[in-house]
């Protein structure tokens, strides 16, 4: 028996545009002997997505659905297919609305008897995505879904939910760097200029944003000069 478990290393809650990675752990939960091939655990294959589904209250709001002969086709090839292949999707209502490229992660997996194998999957949120959202008629939802079949059985699903948040600005963050470029610098110390992050990036936004445009000037008497 193979047991999977995934974590999130950074965190349930990212912003667009940040890079979400996940941490998968296949463990064969036999304590047999090494040399007995019956004690073996086989992976075909796994795999790692990003979806992000938009489910609505059907009594009050209608998802608009195109029909059509290859829309058709193509769900009655995935409803034959659903147990042998990767669809994400799958046990979810509602609307798919960010679907990232499939990531393998490995291909012919042996795990010997107590073994443990962790694979890290790295993908990069969409900068202009739909934040995460739950209202009384529509929500938007985040999950990592990972996938794994062994051979001859039909695919098995784990999936992760996180939280996405957006803010405006952040595809244009060269107009919050004037501070950086004004600073005197010294050409006979070499400095490495670090790239900024994506958080450090919208926490320069907020101050920028938040803090006041003008100055205000005091001035203090004292009553004995």
């Amino acid at each position: 028996m193979v047991e999977i478990s995934a974590q999130l290393v950074q965190g349930p809650v990212f912003l667009s545009g940040e890079t979400i990675e996940c941490a998968v752990t296949f463990v064969n939960t036999k304590t047999g002997n090494a040399s007995d091939r019956s004690e073996y655990e086989s992976l075909a294959w796994a795999s790692a997505q990003i979806l992000c589904q938009c489910s609505v209250n059907e009594s009050r709001v209608k998802l608009y659905q195109q029909s059509s002969p290859s829309r058709q086709s193509s769900k009655e090839t995935t409803s034959v297919n659903r147990q042998t292949s990767f669809v994400p999707s799958t046990g979810e209502r509602g609307m798919t609305v960010l679907s990232s490229k499939p990531t393998i992660l490995f291909c012919d997996l042996n795990l010997n008897p107590g073994e443990t194998k962790t694979y890290i999957y790295r993908e990069e949120i969409p900068k202009n995505c739909v934040p995460s959202f739950k209202g009384q008629n529509v929500k938007y939802s985040y999950k990592v879904t990972i996938g794994a079949q062994k051979v001859d059985q039909p695919t098995r699903l784990l999936k992760i939910p996180f939280r996405v948040l957006s803010m405006q600005g952040l595809a244009e963050y060269s107009v919050y760097q004037e501070m950086s470029q004004v600073k005197p610098s010294n050409p006979f110390v070499q400095t490495s200029q670090k790239q900024p992050t994506v958080l450090d990036v919208a926490l320069e936004i907020l101050q920028t944003v938040t803090s006041k445009k003008s100055t205000t000037l005091f001035q203090h008497y004292q009553h004995q000069g």
